[in-house]
C-alpha cells in the first residue's frame, strides 16, 4: 500500500515540476519604466510567479518526503505538508478578506493610490490562493487514499479537512477557502 502512495506522490511531483517549468518559461521581465504600458503583463507575471513558487514548494516538500526510506515517514511528510498547505490557505484567505476591506475603505475615502497598491496586492494574494488550492487538492487526493486504504487512522482535523473538500467538490468549490476568480492553470488528469 505504501508503494501506491509513493507512486501517487511521484506523479504529483512530476506534474508539479512540469507546471513549474511551464510557469518559469512564461515569466518575462518587465521594465519598470514602461510599467503603465505593461501593467497587465506585470500583473500576469505576478500571478505566474506565485503559481511557479507554489509548485516549486510542493516539489521540494514532496521530494524530501519521497527520500524517506521508511513508508511511515513518507506518510508523515505528506500529512505535515497537507496541514501546512491548509494553514497557508487559511492565512491567505484572512489576508484577502482584510485587504479587500481596506481596498473598499481606501476607494470610498478617495485614497486611490492606496486602492491601487491594495489592488495589486490582491492580485498576488489571489494567485497564491489559486496555487495553494491546487496543491491542497493534489495532497487531499493522496490523503483520502491513505484513509481509504486504512494506512492512516483519521484524526478530527483530518476528517474536517477532507469533509470540507468533499462538500466543496459537491458544490464545485473548495470550502477551505473562499472561491477565487481568475485564470487558473489546472493540472491535467490521467484518464484511467
Amino acid at each position: 500500500m505504501s508503494d501506491s502512495l509513493r507512486l501517487q506522490i511521484l506523479e504529483i511531483v512530476q506534474r508539479s515540476r512540469k507546471a513549474a517549468r511551464l510557469y518559469s518559461s512564461s515569466l518575462t521581465r518587465v521594465n519598470a519604466e514602461n510599467l503603465e504600458v505593461n501593467e497587465k503583463l506585470y500583473l500576469t507575471e505576478i500571478q505566474t510567479k506565485q503559481w511557479h513558487d507554489a509548485n516549486q514548494q510542493l516539489v521540494k516538500y514532496l521530494t524530501v518526503a519521497l527520500n524517506q526510506a521508511n513508508s511511515v515517514r513518507l506518510r508523515q511528510g505528506v500529512l505535515d505538508y497537507f496541514f501546512e498547505v491548509k494553514g497557508i490557505l487559511e492565512d491567505i484567505n484572512r489576508e484577502l478578506v482584510s485587504s479587500q476591506t481596506l481596498l473598499i475603505i481606501a476607494s470610498e475615502s478617495g485614497d486611490y493610490l492606496r486602492a491601487y497598491q491594495l489592488s495589486r496586492h490582491l492580485v498576488k494574494l489571489n494567485a497564491q490562493l489559486q496555487a495553494f488550492q491546487a496543491n491542497f487538492y493534489e495532497l487531499n487526493r493522496a490523503v483520502k487514499n491513505l484513509v481509504k486504504q486504512s494506512e492512516l487512522s483519521p484524526s478530527k482535523e483530518l476528517d474536517e479537512a477532507i469533509e470540507l473538500q468533499n462538500e466543496g467538490e459537491e458544490h464545485g468549490q473548495d470550502k477551505t477557502c473562499r472561491p477565487s476568480q481568475g485564470n487558473v492553470v489546472e493540472f491535467r488528469r490521467r484518464q484511467a
